[in-house]
């Protein structure tokens, strides 16, 4: 849809439902004239904009942000020497794999790499696989991560 503004320019709007919400939602862009060139440009734009609002928000929570967030849980639902064991656990694997680094990108080829750097034996690495992945499920459930 299209309509002509007081400057004589015109405004393209595009209309779509939400799907978090289910509420209708509008998006537009301004082009100078109301050609076929520009209609198709302005379809193409809103298109995008409509795809950029739809898809999920990208995560750029820090590895060290999230196992503080995980043991501040966890200090509510579990015994104390339990959450010192997993605190301990996953600080060391965050020292490991990079305080630092986003969550989301993080992969196995990287994970494998810092674990076998480390030094540690096989036991405690298999330790470490297994708290990281409790880590990261905990993430994705609470929306931590994508």
């Amino acid at each position: 849809m299209s309509r002509k503004t007081k400057q004589g320019k015109y405004k393209f709007i595009e209309r779509y439902t939400d799907p978090l919400t289910g509420k209708y939602r509008r998006v537009s862009i301004v082009l100078e004239k109301n050609t076929a060139q520009a209609r198709k440009q302005a379809q193409g734009a809103l298109q995008e904009r409509i795809e950029v609002s739809i898809a999920p928000k990208k995560s750029s929570i820090n590895l060290s942000q999230l196992v503080n967030l995980y043991y501040n849980e966890q200090k509510e639902t579990l015994k104390p020497s339990t959450y010192d064991r997993n605190h301990n656990v996953c600080m060391s694997i965050a020292k490991t794999l990079g305080n630092d680094i986003l969550v989301e990108n993080i992969n196995a080829g990287y994970i494998k790499k810092c674990f076998l750097s480390s030094g540690k034996s096989p036991v405690t690495l298999n330790e470490w696989l297994i708290r990281l992945k409790a880590l990261l499920r905990w993430g994705y459930k609470n929306d931590y991560i994508i």
